[in-house]
C-alpha cells in the first residue's frame, strides 16, 4: 500500500540528537537520552545518519523502538562501504 495514497505521510528531520535545538525545538532542559522521545510527538519519522558509518547494536535500536509510538518510521542510511556495491 502506498502511504501517501493511504493517507500516511512520514515526516522527519535527519538526525534528533541535536541539543543546539534548545531551546527552539527541543525544551531548554530536556535531557539527551530524552530527545527521540520528545522528537517523536512532534515528527513520526526519523533518518539516521549513524548508519552511514557502522550499524547499531541491536541494544541502540531496541532502545530507540522502545522510546517511539508502533506508527513511527525510521529511514537508515546505507553504509558506507555496502555504497560501492552499487556504483
Amino acid at each position: 500500500m502506498n502511504p501517501v495514497r493511504s493517507g500516511h505521510v512520514y515526516l522527519g528531520c535527519s538526525g534528533w540528537a541535536y541539543p543546539s535545538w534548545k531551546p527552539d525545538f527541543y525544551p531548554a532542559k530536556l535531557s539527551s537520552k530524552k530527545l527521540l522521545e520528545y522528537y517523536a510527538t512532534r515528527l513520526n519519522s526519523v533518518e539516521v545518519n549513524y548508519t552511514f558509518r557502522s550499524l547499531p547494536s541491536e541494544t541502540t535500536v531496541q532502545t530507540w523502538l522502545a522510546a517511539v509510538d508502533k506508527d513511527f518510521r525510521f529511514s537508515f542510511k546505507l553504509r558506507n562501504g555496502l555504497r560501492t556495491c552499487f556504483d
